[in-house]
């Protein structure tokens, strides 16, 4: 037992030890919640032999999810604790087993965000509903946001008290209706549709909280009033309930997370314990103060303070530049300038930004500068027209109920069946109350098409049932390369150009690895499983640190990550804090939150970046510095002027229309020739470049090109030799790893 707890620091310790009752663990930001929940289960089970299944662990993502199970597995060596999962996966499956009790069969499918929205636009355009009134987007979010508060349509005036709330009601009911009818739920949909079903079935909710004696909720800041609730009821009979979070972290509010949940623990919880995880394993004490220095400025926290055995560390640099091209082109090179001095690899690097808008320019500049990179949370692979459109007939296979799905792949790859017949079949559909796979069946019954089009649909019909039929007889790949030969899709896959049509097969190719790859590491490798699986995948899943390529994301995406070098982009008054949070105390304390979360992200170094005038939406700017920055301590901040001595950003009048407005934004001038004070200067010596360097020493180096020694400081190993080049500016370098030679 010593040798599970002897890697813990104190606190950690004490909040893996505290079993009973109920306890709120404040973990602030690199402090390893993580390493406390996965021994705390391994806890649990060596020392009480609590039994898996009477342990529940629910997070966020799937990613968070899979590394707990794999860290408690190498604790324990076991692999029964199926209950490690994220909050959505959890009600799924609670729902596949009691879900007729509301009305559902067991198949149903999970829509995702598109799927969810295409539904919304469908049902809206049959309301009649005027899209300049509610646009459908719109009408998404109220809906979303109902749900989170656990609201029915009957309820929408209770939280949405404006002149929307009619139109709202009407398509939130039909939506409610057309999900019903299809046998489908929304992510959403899962959290209050379990809510529902333990609160009006007090058997079910006597079985799973008897049976859960021990649970724990990870990210708990992040929760919204439904899963606040969902944890309330399930925790309700044993009343062992351990939260890990950081009110510091809580950056979702827009999205239905509740920062009160957290802050309100102990007085939901009287008698709840509170420890407070406050020693950082991630930053350097530089970042580490700096971020303290911002999230202490927010009055609704309940307040840790920070700390770490780290080195100092360099301080945070800010540098202001001209223009959002200047911005993108500073940080490009001090990647390249890392890269060179430190020996970083691109992977180590990351880019932040508030808006996805501000991307454009910063990767034009990568791709000038030969530099590859990701965007991380841009298109998902499952979000990919083949991929959806493949993943679509398998959800009629799995739910031939589902009507979306079906009306995506009836003319997929086009067989010749048109909108017209598309919509008799559909009014057959409306006319019996049935799918509109069923109304299909029906339509050819009665025999009211052309020949052509009788031939088509007939076939299609026949892949269908027949592809049901043998579903229970073959793996799902191979279900899925039957899909894909039958239809001839790879054949008929489209694309701009032959690269793009390429990519779209390798696609296809890729999403049948995928599948193997299911199929060889689950236990149920059923059709139902797979797509629910895909359904519950997030942004933060896909992520892959290993590709030798600069990330760039948005700041709520940086959630959960780290990187040993960030960027900090656009950090400017209207865009950070953005302009859509006024000045209300508790929207700013989101964006200041939102600051923390990013500076916290760097292992070893922190760049902020501000422009006086930034082009967005078409529209230039003259903007501030953000006060984020104005708020770090200005012992932890080093001001870099962004261009160096010998590089003038370049002035025009031109229009920015029919120009590249990134094109030429600096030019190069020669420095002075006249550097040296008349004095002989202090000669120090290199190795490496087998001579010594004197200030005004002509040197050339491998990577900044010509310069002219201006300074050396320092001795032995710690020499530093500083350069102006012609090309590059000044820069400070280490002599032993400068590479220097003298001209």
């Amino acid at each position: 037992m010593m040798e599970l707890l002897k890697s813990l620091n104190n606190k950690q310790r004490e909040a893996v030890e505290q079993i009973n009752g109920s306890i709120l663990v404040l973990a602030g930001a690199g402090s390893g919640k993580t390493r406390v929940i996965t021994h705390r289960i391994a806890y649990l089970k060596k020392k009480y032999e609590i039994l898996p299944e009477n342990v529940l662990a629910v997070t966020f993502t799937n990613k968070a999810a899979k590394e707990m199970k794999e860290r408690v597995l190498s604790l324990t060596a076991s692999e029964q604790f199926h209950w490690i999962n994220t909050f959505h996966s959890t009600c799924a499956r609670i729902l596949r087993r009691h879900c007729k009790m509301l009305g559902f069969e067991s198949n149903f499918v999970i829509y995702d965000s598109s799927d969810q929205l295409n539904i919304i636009k469908s049902t809206m355009s049959q309301l009649k509903v005027d899209e300049r009134v509610l646009n459908p987007d719109s009408a998404q979010g109220y809906i979303s946001s109902a749900k989170n508060q656990l609201k029915k349509p009957s309820d929408i005036n209770q939280i949405f008290n404006d002149y929307l709330s009619e139109e709202v009601l009407k398509v939130y009911s039909a939506y409610q209706r057309s999900l019903k009818k299809n046998n489908a739920m929304d992510f959403d949909d899962l959290l209050m549709h379990t809510v529902e079903l333990l609160k009006t079935n007090p058997d079910i909710l006597d079985y799973y909280s008897e049976k859960w004696r021990h649970i724990m909720v990870d990210e708990y800041q992040d929760t919204n009033h439904a899963q606040y609730q969902l944890i309330r009821l399930l925790s309700s009979k044993h009343k062992n309930l351990c939260v890990v979070g950081d009110d510091d972290q809580s950056i979702y509010r827009w999205r239905g997370a509740d920062i009160s949940n957290i802050l309100n623990f102990e007085k939901d919880f009287p008698d709840c314990l509170v420890i407070r995880l406050e020693q950082n394993y991630r930053s350097t004490k530089n970042i580490l103060r700096a971020a303290n220095s911002v999230i202490e400025k927010n009055f609704s926290r309940k307040g840790k303070s920070l700390w770490t055995d780290n080195i100092e560390g360099e301080k945070i640099y800010h540098a202001t530049l001209n223009s959002e091209c200047e911005e993108g082109l500073y940080i490009c090179r001090k990647i390249k300038e890392l890269c060179l001095l430190e020996n970083r690899k691109l992977n180590d690097f990351a880019i932040f930004y508030r808006t996805n808008a501000q991307s454009r320019v910063i990767e034009d500049m990568l791709r000038r500068e030969n530099m590859p990179y990701d965007i991380f949370g841009g298109v998902r692979f499952y979000d990919r027209k083949e991929i959806k459109d493949i993943l679509a007939y398998m959800r009629v296979l799995s739910n031939p109920d589902d009507d979306l799905s079906f009306e995506r792949i009836i003319n997929t790859p086009n067989r010749g069946i048109g909108e017209a017949t598309l919509l008799k079949i559909k009014k057959i559909a409306e006319r019996d109350g049935i799918s509109i796979y069923r109304a299909s069946e029906v339509f050819l019954k009665e025999g009211k098409l052309s020949l052509k089009t009788e031939a088509s649909l007939s076939e299609f019909l026949k892949l269908i049932c027949g592809s049901i039929n043998l579903q229970q007889r073959i793996s799902v790949s191979e279900l899925t390369e039957k899909i894909l030969e039958e239809t001839r899709y790879a054949e008929e896959v489209i694309g701009k150009n032959k690269e793009e049509k390429e990519g779209r097969i390798e696609n296809l190719r890729e999403f049948i690895s995928a599948i193997e790859e299911f199929e060889r590491s689950s236990e149920d490798t059923s059709l139902k499983t797979l797509l629910e699986q895909i359904s519950l995948i997030t942004t933060v899943d896909k992520y892959d640190g290993t590709l030798e390529r600069v990330t760039l994301m948005t700041l709520h995406n940086a959630k959960g990550l780290e990187f040993q070098v960030i960027f900090m982009s656009g950090m400017e008054e209207g865009l950070f804090p953005h302009f859509l949070s006024s000045n209300e105390s508790l929207e700013i304390e989101e964006e200041r939150r939102l600051c923390y979360v990013g500076m916290t992200r760097a292992k070893e170094r922190l760049f902020l970046t501000n422009t006086y005038r930034r082009k967005i939406y078409g529209t230039e700017r003259m903007n501030m510095p953000s006060r984020f920055i104005r708020e770090i301590s200005d012992e932890f901040v080093e001001v870099d002027r962004g261009w160096p001595e010998d590089i003038e950003p370049y002035e025009t009048d031109m229009p920015l229309q029919g120009k590249d407005e990134c094109e030429d934004i600096y030019r190069v001038r020669r420095p002075d020739a006249t550097l040296g004070s008349g004095r002989s200067p202090d000669p120090i010596s290199s190795e490496e470049s087998g001579g010594f360097f004197f200030k005004g020493s002509k040197v050339i180096h491998p990577f900044f090109g010509k310069g002219t020694v201006i300074e050396t400081k320092g001795e032995g190993e710690n020499q530093k030799i500083i350069v102006s080049f012609i090309n590059a500016g000044v820069k400070k370098l280490l002599l032993k790893n400068a590479k220097l030679e003298k001209l």
